[in-house]
């Protein structure tokens, strides 16, 4: 019978860190049915078992206040692992030892994994783990899942107490649930975790002195030069990102790969074998161009979301948010509506989804309305592919640019509509800021290869599909017959019809409204369809680089993927709401990049 134990703790203890030390590649992400909240699993083996490893949402308690309390609650009462191992940060040890104390009702063998003891060390403080195992009648076990010690004990153990009868459950009833309820046992628990801190832990410096985080963050939180020091921060990221001599590198070997050499290969074995005329057109210049044309800019998003896991891991992004609730606050908005914003940076999914997290509803609808415009990773290949023609010496900047345009668009509109349609009170923000740390180098290789593994699924499966679709589409007319000139194609001619739309902006041809079109289903498609309908060297004859720029901007604001919309219909809960958004969101998309090109052209001819 397969064993099962569940990993708990707060956000930011280090649990996914261990979790990763223990399963290694072992493992595999998806979501918690109904739910876009990750869910991780993993193997851990020894001596020839396996014991299924459940990495539950971080949490504070299981007082079901959000979905990821609700997810944790429900599969620890319902499903009834074998044993949790509950991380312990001991550098906050009282507020941990909350969650510790109501995971122990439950009547589930727990293990604490007493993290952060290289940090503790750092700082000079001690703690008496025997003395608090006996307190709390836990093994205690003092780890460092960043470095890596104290984990053979730790495996060594949990092996052993794996096959150890439960006792009888304890259920977490819906009563518990109540506010009443929550507010009683809150009280209480809080006094018994301090009690216990007490008499365990020593501390080195007085309580109120400042610590190294402390003295980072006089800095980094300044009044006055938070903001322009996290401008500076992102800026740079996006200009190592798109440097020549790092992804720019790597980029132009994968274009020649895909352009010269594979579809050369093709190329020639289909000339030997005599294949028609309309398969050499599918392989070589529907799916290699399209699904080579996306997985060309790989390297630069491997290097984007690797520099973004950095800042979120080394404990900067928390301080990000924090900084941001003074200007938010003069939105109608807090700076807890500013993390599914920063999550919005990888998916627009997941971010909408974190929404809920927000107790005010007019946040809440605001904060769903403006995330879309915050510019996911899908849509970084359209930066890329755009910039390295019409911006070559300063693709960095540029999309640096239009991240930051992703922004202020969203701080106009929230700041507009705070003022007319969704007017209310000010809200109230508190967050965790978490010591800064140096990221373990296998929680990054990790998370990075997840989201890259993304990417290249999403090539080889929908923009595949699309690839193919819109070959079909470009190549033949309503009458199914193939078509020398696109322009006759059913896509030349649907695009025809939509086109006149987009003149005001630039690029009202055909080719680019279906580019646009085929967006919709995934941002990474409108790459993949370029590379199709446009010959090479055509690119630079239909755009100028301020209608270029128009087309990004647009492509930043307008309507988001379909699975974006799915999101958003669920946490609107209304299909009115949801039809509303999408025209506003390409409205303001429309004036922007109207905008952009207006402004951009009286420029051009004064310069």
């Amino acid at each position: 019978m397969s064993r099962q134990i569940a990993l708990a703790g707060n956000p930011n203890s280090g649990k996914t860190t261990l979790f990763n030390r223990l399963t290694g590649s072992r493992q595999s992400t998806g979501n918690w049915p109904g739910v876009t909240v990750e869910k991780k699993t993993g193997k851990l083996f020894k001596d020839g078992r396996a014991i299924e490893l459940v990495d539950l949402p971080g949490i504070y308690s299981l007082a079901c206040m959000t979905p990821e309390e609700t997810i944790a609650r429900d599969f620890l009462t319902q499903n009834r692992p074998d044993l949790i191992i509950n991380i312990v940060d001991v550098t906050n040890l009282e507020r941990n030892l909350f969650l510790t104390l109501q995971l122990k009702k439950l009547g589930i063998p727990i293990l604490i994994a007493l993290n952060m003891m290289d940090e503790l060390a750092l700082a000079g403080d001690r703690v008496d783990s025997e003395r608090l195992s006996a307190l709390l009648e836990i093994p205690v076990f003092p780890v460092s899942a960043r470095r890596g010690t104290g984990l053979n004990q730790l495996i060594d153990d949990l092996f052993v107490r794996i096959d150890a009868p439960k006792p009888p459950s304890t259920e977490l009833t819906e009563a518990a649930c109540t506010p009443e309820a929550i507010e009683a046992e809150t009280e209480d628990l809080y006094r018994r975790a301090s009690a216990i801190q007490a008499q365990v832990f020593y501390r080195q410096h007085p309580p109120g002195s400042l610590n190294r985080s402390d003295r980072i963050d006089r800095l980094l939180t300044n009044r006055f030069l938070a903001i322009p020091i996290f401008l500076v921060i992102m800026m740079l990221v996006f200009l190592i990102t798109f440097n020549e001599n790092l992804g720019g590198r790597l980029t132009k070997w994968l274009d020649v790969f895909f352009n010269d050499i594979l579809a050369g290969i093709v190329a020639t074995g289909l000339e030997l074998a005599q294949a028609p005329a309309w398969l050499h057109s599918l392989l070589i210049e529907g799916i290699i161009a399209g699904v080579g044309g996306v997985l060309t800019f790989l390297p630069q998003i491997a290097l984007l979301f690797l520099f973004l896991a950095i800042l979120e891991d080394s404990g900067y992004m928390a301080r990000a948010a924090f900084i941001m609730d003074r200007l938010f606050q003069h939105l109608g908005l807090s700076g807890r509506s500013f993390i599914p914003m920063l999550m919005g940076f990888g998916c627009t999914v997941p971010a909408i989804m974190a929404t809920r997290t927000l107790e005010n509803e007019r946040e809440r609808r605001l904060t769903i309305l403006i995330t879309p415009f915050m510019s996911c990773g899908a849509r970084m290949p359209i930066y890329a592919y755009f910039t390295a023609v019409f911006f070559a010496a300063h693709k960095g900047l540029i999309t640096f640019a239009m991240y930051l345009g992703g922004v202020l668009v969203a701080i106009i509109v929230a700041f507009v509509l705070s003022k007319t349609a969704l007017r209310g009170s000010e809200t109230t923000f508190i967050i965790e800021l978490p010591p800064y740390r140096l990221p373990d180098a296998k929680t990054l290789l990790l998370h990075v290869w997840d989201k890259v593994r993304d990417f290249i699924v999403r090539a080889g499966t929908i923009i595949f599909l699309m690839t193919v679709l819109v070959w079909f589409l470009q190549s033949f007319d309503f009458r199914l017959r193939p078509v020398e000139d696109s322009s006759q194609s059913i896509f030349g001619l649907l695009g025809g019809i939509l086109a006149p739309v987009f003149s005001p902006l630039g690029f009202g041809t055909w080719e680019a409204t279906v580019a646009l079109l085929t967006g919709l289903v995934a941002k990474e498609s409108v790459v993949a369809t370029l590379g199709i309908v446009y010959s090479e060297g055509a690119l630079e004859a239909m755009f100028t680089p301020v209608s270029a720029l128009a087309f990004m901007t647009f492509t930043l604001l307008y309507t988001p993927c379909v699975a974006a919309i799915g999101a958003m219909r669920r946490e609107f809960g209304n299909t009115r709401w949801t039809i509303g958004a999408l025209f506003f969101q390409t409205a303001v998309a429309w004036i922007f990049a109207f905008l952009v090109y207006r402004i951009g052209s009286l420029l051009a001819s004064v310069f």
